[in-house]
């Protein structure tokens, strides 16, 4: 492993215990104690939706709660998604494949109006969401790939994977799912028809929703690999340093004395 990192496959068999305990940690941070204290006052200042999306920090703090913070730059699309139709199948929150888009929509239910929006209920799953959300970040700066691991399983308890093209529409699926099976990344500079082929002959669709078993072989699978990757880049990392501290400098002066300079 990576210094200062540990075995994403052994974390993930601890999350079940790991979790509680830093989410109840989590919950007293003062970044999220600040988000939230921020949101109860600026909701209030909410007339119409079209407020929201004039606040910049009180989106971005929606967003977050999403694990979509990144998408904070995208107000367009942010604002069509959660202002459209879920009533039309031809609505863009109907069509979007990444599952954190139609799960914001429908606690916030913008397309009605505020009330959603205004809830109590609503402050107090976002703080949740933010508090797991922030954990997740945590732990996947201990053993990277785990929060992919951990939205991987998220999704497909919800029974949101059904065709290969719900992995392929969410980028943190697709990418579990190719490194599970050790297909190149490559695979995506092909034609959408030609990844959704692929991926039929590595999984078995059917079993996502009736066999939480083989979820979790996905799961751990796309753990081990990553865990082997980390361990070589550690590897290469030593070596290469292993090289430097023992090399000159060309001109018959030792590189580490001059490090240590």
């Amino acid at each position: 492993m990576i210094s200062g990192t540990t075995s994403a496959l052994a974390l993930y068999h601890s999350l079940e215990d790991i979790i509680p305990k830093r989410e109840a940690v989590m919950a007293k941070n003062p970044t999220i104690k600040k988000d939230m204290d921020y949101f109860k006052r600026a909701v209030k200042e909410v007339k119409d939706p079209e407020d929201l999306f004039k606040d910049y920090r009180l989106l971005k703090i929606v967003l977050s709660a999403y694990g979509l913070e990144s998408e904070i730059n995208k107000i367009a699309l942010v604002k069509k998604t959660l202002m459209s139709d879920p009533d039309d199948i031809n609505s863009l929150v109907n069509k979007m494949k990444d599952s954190r888009y139609r799960d914001m929509h429908k606690d916030l239910r913008l397309d009605l109006g505020l009330t959603h929006l205004n809830l109590n209920a609503t402050a107090i799953d976002l703080e949740k969401n933010l508090i797991s959300v922030s954990v997740e970040k945590e732990l996947d700066a201990q053993a990277p790939g785990i929060r992919r691991a951990i939205n991987f399983k998220k999704v497909a308890d919800k029974g949101d994977i059904d065709t290969a093209y719900d992995l392929l529409g969410n980028a943190n699926l697709r990418d579990v799912a190719l490194k599970a099976r050790g297909i190149p990344i490559e695979l995506v500079r092909a034609d959408i028809d030609t990844q959704g082929r692929t991926l039929e002959k590595h999984f078995d669709f059917d079993l996502f929703d009736d066999d939480p078993d083989y979820v979790d072989k996905i799961i751990q699978q796309y753990l081990v690999n990553i865990d082997i990757e980390n361990a070589q880049s550690a590897n290469n990392t030593a070596s290469f340093a292993s090289m430097l501290l023992g090399a000159t400098d060309g001109f018959g002066l030792n590189i580490e004395a001059n490090l240590l300079v």
